[in-house]
Order: structure tokens, then C-alpha cells, then sequence
């Protein structure tokens, strides 16, 4: 079953990259296969680079191992909205977060600390204001609970 998932999935990899490679007509993926020591995970990251629509693609697969490995998962897209003679609308979005399947206090400190590291880069106050978004956002009031605890 675990290979007809990889397949699966590096399949779907592959057909991401092609569509987008003929989307942007200029630039193509650069595959990159690694392997981490001791059998701890292997992957292959595609990387396009220089293209007329994309400045930059990556479309990445991993195979993680660890008996209590926590992930983080991030994500950024661009929309935009146009009607005829009018001037676009148009925003970011995206977000990230900590997927992890056993929970340890340590990991969440140091995922919290990298973020607020990393948000603090690009304005002071950045951390707490976007977290507090996401406390109010992610709090599931029937159940007086946040979300993902």
C-alpha cells in the first residue's frame, strides 16, 4: 500500500510541475533527490527558477520518519480579483502551523519561538498581533475550546 501512495503522489508531483511549467512557457523544474543518513527520510524537491510568470515554484515530496515526529506545514497563495475596467483587487494568504501527532510542550515553545523569531524579522509586534488573529479566528465557541487542541 506504501508504494502505491508514493506512486500516487510522485505522480501527482510530476503533473503539478508540467502544468505549471506550461503555464509559466519559460522555465522548467530541477529535480533534486535526497536522502537523510541512518534512513531517517528521503524526498524529491522540484525547483523552477527564473520563469516569465513564476519567480520562483517549488513543489516538494518527503517521507518523514520518527516514532513521535512533529510536522509544520506552510503555505502562501496570491488571489486576484478583476472586472472589466476596474483596477485589480488582490491580497495574500496563506498561514502555517504545527501538525503534531503526540503533543510536547517543548516542541510547541520552540515552534512558537521560531515563528515569533521570524515574524519579528519583518515588524515588531508582528507575533503577537498575528497569533492573537488566530486565537479569535481558531476558538470554536459551542465548544469553548480552541481549535487543534
Amino acid at each position: 500500500m506504501i508504494e502505491k501512495v508514493k506512486a500516487y503522489l510522485l505522480g501527482l508531483q510530476a503533473d503539478i510541475c508540467l502544468q505549471l511549467e506550461a503555464v509559466d512557457g519559460g522555465a522548467n523544474f530541477i529535480k533534486d533527490e535526497w536522502k537523510k543518513p541512518d534512513n531517517k527520510g528521503n524526498g524529491l524537491t522540484r525547483v523552477l527558477t527564473g520563469g516569465r510568470v513564476f519567480e520562483q515554484a517549488g513543489v516538494n515530496y518527503s517521507i518523514v520518519y520518527g516514532d513521535n515526529m512533529p510536522t509544520s506545514h506552510a503555505n502562501v497563495r496570491f488571489f486576484i480579483a478583476e472586472k472589466e475596467r476596474e483596477a485589480p483587487i488582490w491580497w495574500f494568504g496563506g498561514g502555517f502551523d504545527l501538525t503534531s501527532y503526540y503533543g510536547f510542550d517543548e516542541d510547541c515553545v520552540a515552534w512558537h519561538q521560531s515563528t515569533k523569531e521570524a515574524c519579528e524579522t519583518f515588524d515588531e509586534g508582528a507575533y503577537v498581533k498575528y497569533k492573537t488573529w488566530c486565537d479569535e479566528y481558531f476558538y470554536l465557541q459551542h465548544r469553548d475550546e480552541q481549535r487543534g487542541k
